[in-house]
């Protein structure tokens, strides 16, 4: 310490009663308020669900019961959508090896991706140069992998089903998702 420092901390004062109080106080509020955000979080997610079983099954199930895809009244148009959902499971080989083999067949084959992971010892250079050629040759292990980027095959299959071709609806995982799609009515 410089001759001119002083060492105060054997000195502090402790804050005044009314302070502390103020503090635990804001603790309290604090605590409070993180439980009022923890309750609003529940109840948006619970409006959410419901929201969505209204849109998805209680509105199609009313519109399918009376024989209608769409209507207008009172400055509403309410019409049934539906959209195609479509996924092949990553663990499920012998779907995802009949989805590409359908894809391939029916001319989507560039939905398919390839990749080929490889490792080598100490950054081999030649063997990475070699490998565009001589992958099999060299002996080198390597993992190959077949993929497809699921918006993608979503869009495809969904077109394809709306344009009525044969779609392995098993094999893509196909769900026909309705929906209850409520908008203001265009004045005549």
């Amino acid at each position: 310490m410089a001759e001119n420092d002083y060492d105060f901390s054997d000195h502090q004062q402790e804050p005044k009663d009314d302070l502390l109080n103020k503090i635990m106080e804001g603790a309290t509020k604090q605590g409070e308020l993180a439980q009022e955000v923890k309750d609003a979080d529940a109840a948006l997610k619970k409006a959410k669900k419901k929201h969505l079983d209204h849109e998805q099954v209680v509105m199609p199930q009313l519109m399918q019961d009376a024989k209608l895809d769409d209507f207008t009244r009172d400055g509403k148009k309410i019409e049934i959508l539906e959209k195609i959902r479509v996924g092949v499971p990553a663990d499920d080989d012998e779907r995802k090896r009949l989805a590409y083999k359908w894809l391939e067949e029916n001319g989507e084959g560039r939905l398919v991706k390839t990749a080929f992971t490889l490792e080598f010892d100490n950054m081999d250079k030649d063997a990475i140069e070699q490998f565009k050629i001589l992958l099999n040759e060299r002996g080198l292990e390597f993992e190959f992998k077949r993929s497809h980027n699921p918006n993608s095959l979503t869009a495809t299959i969904g077109k394809k089903m709306k344009n009525g071709d044969d779609v392995p609806q098993q094999t893509f995982g196909v769900f026909r998702q309705k929906f209850c799609k409520i908008t203001k009515a265009k004045k005549k």
